[in-house]
């Protein structure tokens, strides 16, 4: 499965602003061709960056429809390789 990941920083302060555009935003990232789903989370240890995720539709350009509130996101596509595993040594396919 391929994945699009960006890392989108917020200048401090605006992060609420932010968070509102981006559920504005979120019909227009759904609807973008071959999209499949989309997370946005906070982070922890840095509060104004925001990593996003996205299947597969953010590798086709929904990108350009995130909303700026800083400098441009960091982009990068990674393809599912091994299996996840969860406790116990067992992988998410059961195996």
């Amino acid at each position: 499965m391929i994945t699009g990941h960006a890392l989108l920083p917020v200048i401090s302060g605006m992060e609420d602003e932010f968070t509102a555009a981006f559920e504005q935003a979120r019909p227009l990232i759904s609807a973008t061709e071959g999209h499949l789903g989309l997370q946005l989370s906070r982070s922890i240890e840095t509060p104004n960056h925001f990593p996003f995720a996205g299947l597969p539709g953010i590798r086709r350009g929904a990108h350009r429809r995130l909303p700026r509130f800083g400098d441009p996101p960091r982009m990068e596509t990674t393809a599912a390789s091994l299996p996840r595993s969860v406790p116990g040594g067992r992988t998410l396919s059961g195996r």
